[in-house]
């Protein structure tokens, strides 16, 4: 039995490979299409590493005080934030994306002040930061930031009040995404999903290729927009993120 799993197991050995040939096969395709006069861009707008290990944030907020679990919670059941005291709960997980804050006047049953918010969400992000996993002797968290050093702009309040960057390998736990508080802070992903690109983007970098040069040494996505924009003819619009790359012959 051993022996036909394995052999089961060894056609899906080259799928990652096979999957890249493939892709190139159709950009030769693309190209057979393009002329002098045509710029083409393959990009991607991050990379992938492993997932092999999960953060109960929730459970991280608990014990550090940030977070607490109402009476009669059913910490195996209650998704979706049930199980949580919101009258003494300061800060939550739910998502991939981070930790908010209970704020007065956004969240419904919020007790943080809002001129309070911005030191809380500080606080958080410096103690997340370089967060250890003592089993693996490895850091789980390569860095946490508050909103404000990762976005701005009219929709900056509906971001995450603390956005955590994980390190390579990790990633928010299945039951954080979910909404749910028990559990450990770091257990094994044992899911088909064995990759993920919820990390430090620094970490994770996206591919930009191109048929032209062109001048920028590190490139952003945001930086297309304003690029596709000036090869049209059209100047950048002031409330748009990122600069010309510059694309030339």
């Amino acid at each position: 039995a051993h022996a036909a799993n394995g052999n089961g197991l060894a056609r899906y050995a080259n799928s990652i490979e096979d999957l890249y040939k493939r892709m190139d096969t159709i950009v030769g395709k693309t190209l057979e299409h393009v002329d002098d006069d045509t710029v083409l861009f393959v990009l991607s707008d991050h990379g992938f590493k492993s997932f092999q290990r999960g953060i109960q944030l929730n459970t991280w907020l608990r014990d550090n005080g940030y977070l607490a679990v109402r009476e009669g919670a059913d910490l195996e059941k209650d998704s979706y934030l049930r199980a949580i005291d919101w009258s003494k709960t300061r800060a939550y997980s739910f998502g991939l994306a981070g930790i908010y804050l209970n704020v007065k006047g956004r969240e419904a049953k919020g007790i943080v002040d809002s001129k309070e918010a911005p030191a809380l969400m500080k606080e958080i992000a410096d103690k997340l930061t370089g967060l250890r996993d003592e089993e693996r002797d490895a850091i789980a968290i390569h860095r946490a930031y508050p909103k404000g050093a990762c976005y701005s702009g009219p929709y900056v309040r509906v971001a995450p009040d603390v956005v955590v960057g994980y390190n390579i390998g990790y990633r928010s736990a299945w039951d954080v995404a979910l909404g749910k508080v028990g559990g450990p802070v770091f257990e094994d992903n044992l899911k088909a999903w064995s990759g993920d690109h919820c990390v430090d983007p620094p970490l994770i970098p996206g591919v930009l290729f191109c048929n032209r040069n062109f001048e920028a040494d590190n490139p952003g996505i945001e930086d297309l927009g304003p690029t596709c924009l000036n090869l049209f003819g059209f100047q950048t619009p002031a409330y748009m993120d990122g600069k010309d790359i510059r694309v030339t012959a």
